[in-house]
């Protein structure tokens, strides 16, 4: 595991144990994309407060091709 998924109350903290651009992308069971961001830091808090109840997915890719995924209620 490169990257490190947790839920802190209203927000997704993504913490990264490797530098570079990474692309983060939050999806609902269905698919839609919900919220897509590029980040360079080695952690990023995402407000979730906005989301209906319900189970979401959280994707994290890396200019290498790399993708780790993370699934959390809201």
């Amino acid at each position: 595991t490169k990257t490190l998924f947790a839920t802190t109350g209203n927000s997704v903290r993504i913490q990264f144990f490797e530098a570079g651009t990474k692309q983060i992308r939050g999806m609902n069971t269905n698919g839609t994309l919900i919220r897509q961001v590029t980040v360079s830091n080695m952690q990023v808090d995402l407000d979730v407060t906005g989301l209906s109840k319900g189970v979401y997915i959280m994707q994290a890719a890396d200019g290498k091709g790399q993708t780790e995924v993370f699934r959390f209620m809201r």
